[in-house]
């Protein structure tokens, strides 16, 4: 009972995060030297989410400010209405990005605190410092 409510849960999590700097992904291999020039100066920054245990880019806008208001934007249709969402912010050296992430939704979503950590070095290696994330539950269907 216990293995199928985390198989349940598991398949609900959604998980979207925006990095600071394309440095780390191309260092790791995941966009190449061509794409790191490009977005660098175009100021491009992926959203990346999480989806069968794979990082994938869920869009691409050109600033950090519309990243951040895209993210927004996506927990806010996810945890509006679901008392179940469970949403949690995470980041590493981006505090001042993250404390105004929390306090929009925090006011959006009527919400009193949302805890917030800081990403494990596991996962900093992969995408460096300055990122953001959030995690939340969409609602059971």
């Amino acid at each position: 009972m216990l293995k199928a409510k985390l198989s349940e849960m598991a398949s609900r999590e959604k998980v979207y995060f925006v990095v600071d700097t394309l440095e780390y992904l191309h260092k790791g291999g995941r966009i190449g030297g061509a794409a790191r020039l490009i977005g660098s100066v175009l100021q491009i920054k992926p959203i990346l989410t999480v989806q069968d245990g794979q990082v994938e880019t869920f869009d691409k806008v050109r600033t950090l400010k519309q990243a951040i208001a895209t993210i927004i934007n996506i927990n806010l249709e996810i945890c509006r209405n679901n008392p179940n969402g469970h949403l949690t912010i995470s980041h590493c050296a981006a505090e001042e990005q993250a404390q105004k992430l929390k306090a929009r939704l925090e006011k959006e979503l009527d919400l009193k605190d949302i805890p917030m950590f800081v990403v494990p070095p596991a996962i900093v290696v992969h995408v460096g410092p300055g990122v953001v994330t959030t995690s939340c539950f969409s609602a059971p269907e």
